[in-house]
């Protein structure tokens, strides 16, 4: 049931109607006994539609038989642009028409002869109607989006335990904790994860000759040899001045796969590393976690840290792009 109160602000209004007596009528009464504004008035169809539209008044109060055709149709061309509280005044062999038109739109209305104090109520109850559906769209527009963002979550999640190896618990830990650390929502970070391999992927597939360069706020070693695994040339971080993005296009586009990190991009030779750490390397650009890699190599994961942690410190590298970028610049992996 939609409840009325006059406590209600004055509510502007567009009057419609060919006789100029009941145009008068509803003029005066929405003014100086209902307090409401009056923006504009019309005489036709045509006009109504053009007011209604070029002024945007929150109720319009209507004949529905016009001489140029009929205020019911009228009002429908009018829904088509913005949802609009409205009152029709009808002849009683209107209203079987009128009660079609209720379940429809927002409205209300009023048989002639209309009496003055009929007026303030009917424009209220079509003023609440409106609010009352503007509501329920918001509030299920609120739950699609809840609905979808689930959805991405789910998606993601699949991508990790995909990736990981890992229970669907893990990787929702894993997302939960990430968003927590880019002070981010879940639903923003599961559609970061699945735009960069997702969009790379349609790409490559659909123009193999392009190259890629992924632009992202997550410096996550999964995600980044995701994207190299899918076809990325090229990783920039968002949190990166604006010249490296420049720089990435222009080395991408030559051909050349880039990707960014922090620091300088580091010259020193694979030969530093040993057989077992340009393994490791090469497994965590692809994508491996430090706990897949140990169970790939058969070694322990304190082992594969160990291993990470010299690997970082003999070339200089902070990232987790810069060791993908290493990776690939060295042939460990292909991008």
């Amino acid at each position: 049931m939609v409840s009325v109160t006059t406590a209600i602000s004055p509510l502007k209004t567009v009057v419609v109607a060919d006789d100029p007596a009941l145009r008068r009528l509803l003029r005066e009464n929405l003014q100086h006994r209902c307090g409401h504004e009056v923006l504009g008035e019309a005489v036709t169809a045509t006009e109504m539609v053009r007011t209604a539209l070029n002024l945007e008044p929150e109720v319009i109060v209507f004949d529905v038989r016009l001489r140029d055709g009929n205020g019911l149709e009228a009002l429908r061309q009018i829904y088509q642009e913005r949802p609009i509280a409205a009152v029709a005044i009808v002849e009683e062999q209107d209203q079987e028409t009128v009660l079609q038109f209720l379940g429809e739109y927002q409205m209300t209305y009023l048989l002639k002869p209309v009496e003055p104090h009929q007026l303030e109520p009917a424009v209220l109850v079509a003023w609440a109607r409106v609010n009352t559906c503007r509501r329920l769209q918001s509030e299920n527009a609120s739950l699609r989006q809840t609905l979808e963002n689930r959805k991405l979550i789910e998606r993601a999640k699949g991508v990790l335990m995909k990736r990981l190896k890992c229970s669907e618990d893990v990787a929702f830990r894993r997302l939960q904790r990430g968003a927590m650390n880019r002070r981010t929502t879940m639903a923003g970070l599961a559609q970061a994860v699945l735009n960069g391999v997702e969009v790379t992927r349609r790409i490559r597939a659909q123009l193999p000759k392009s190259q890629v360069l992924v632009y992202t706020s997550l410096d996550i070693e999964t995600i980044v040899g995701r994207c190299v695994e899918a076809g990325a040339w090229g990783y920039v971080l968002k949190s990166e001045p604006l010249e490296r993005l420049i720089e990435g296009v222009r080395e991408v586009g030559l051909g050349r796969p880039y990707f960014s990190g922090v620091a300088a991009p580091t010259n020193k030779s694979a030969s530093l590393l040993t057989n077992r750490e340009q393994t490791v390397v090469q497994l965590i650009a692809e994508g491996q976690t430090n706990k897949t890699v140990a169970r790939t190599l058969g070694i322990s994961l304190k082992t594969v840290e160990t291993h990470r942690f010299h690997v970082m410190e003999k070339l200089d590298l902070r990232t987790s792009a810069q060791l993908v970028r290493y990776a690939v610049r060295n042939g460990l992996v292909i991008a």
